[in-house]
């Protein structure tokens, strides 16, 4: 090979190298940001993700028809990239767990946090005897009534809190007793809700609502829709009226509640599905939460289940 086709050659492969990279470089670093090739346009499009986090081991995973993901006993989540922005449906359960399901949008540049809540089939609940060196203490606990937290305003310290604007109260105080009368029946529901850590929940009659009290940047994405976020949200609403509710234990998203003749448990999240778990059915039930263990009265037994 003679020196100067040598040097043409090696003047070919330079160019080739320098197209190459020109060419892979940018779109490297746009993958590494996200975005990848769309089969169907042969175009660049954002890309997002979905990251599934499970608390129990061995529950298995999926992200629409494929199965992801096996918990075991160390590796407990799943991380899926490069998703097309779209809406995705998440399952996850076992045969020792009730099926869990949410649809979940998947947004460009973002990746959705999923935290299923998995309630056992096969509850161990446990008859508390008479004989037994706690049933006194089962006793006080439902002799005692949880407390409100909130101090409920008087008629007239709310109305001076709403201020005097016609806009508000069109017509003055007296033509308005049933806005008035309203607006406080349920400020008095909200009183008497429970707090854990940033999250609260009420009920008012047939209703259950939910509020964070945390900062903006730190709200559960079911707070929002369509990008717009707002601090309260109606959680469940009953065709009868609901008994007690309370946290479920070891969670702040989700709640335990009475209705009818049963104990449910659902998730604070709403949005399709709205995942609800039978715990208890009886004739008249009521339960207290003690730690990890739920206790339940039901006409003159009480009942014990750990979750």
């Amino acid at each position: 090979m003679s020196p100067k086709t040598s040097r043409k050659k090696r003047i070919v492969y330079f160019i080739l190298f320098a197209v190459f990279f020109l060419v892979c470089i940018p779109i490297l670093i746009l993958y590494s940001m996200g975005y990848t090739i769309d089969s169907s346009t042969f175009g660049l499009s954002g890309r997002g993700g979905i990251y599934v986090l499970v608390a129990e081991p061995y529950v298995n995973i999926y992200i629409g028809n494929e199965l992801k993901e096996t918990t075991g006993i160390f590796l407990r989540e799943v991380l899926v990239k490069s998703l097309k922005p779209k809406d995705y449906l998440v399952l996850a359960g076992s045969d020792s767990y009730w099926p869990w399901a949410k649809f979940v949008t998947v947004l460009e540049g973002e990746v959705s946090a999923l935290y299923p809540f998995l309630v056992p089939k096969a509850l161990p609940i446990k008859e508390v005897l008479k004989t037994d060196t706690n049933y006194a203490i089962v006793q006080k606990l439902f002799a005692l009534e949880t407390k409100s937290s909130k101090i409920i305003p008087s008629i007239k310290e709310f109305v001076t809190s709403l201020g005097t604007s016609t806009n508000l109260l069109p017509g003055g105080i007296a033509t308005n007793s049933n806005i008035i009368k309203n607006v406080v029946v349920k400020t008095s529901a909200e009183a008497n809700g429970l707090i854990k850590k940033k999250m609260k929940i009420w009920k008012d009659g047939k209703l259950i609502f939910a509020s964070w009290l945390g900062t903006v940047d730190r709200i559960p994405p079911y707070f929002c829709l369509a990008q717009k976020c707002k601090d309260e949200i109606t959680v469940f609403s009953a065709f009868s009226p609901i008994g007690r509710i309370d946290f479920y234990p070891s969670r702040d998203d989700a709640i335990m509640l009475t209705q009818g003749n049963g104990v449910y448990a659902m998730e604070i999240d709403n949005r399709p599905y709205h995942n609800f778990y039978p715990i208890y059915k009886g004739k008249n039930p009521d339960f207290r939460i003690d730690g990890g263990v739920v206790y339940i009265k039901d006409e003159n037994a009480f009942f014990s289940v750990e979750l």
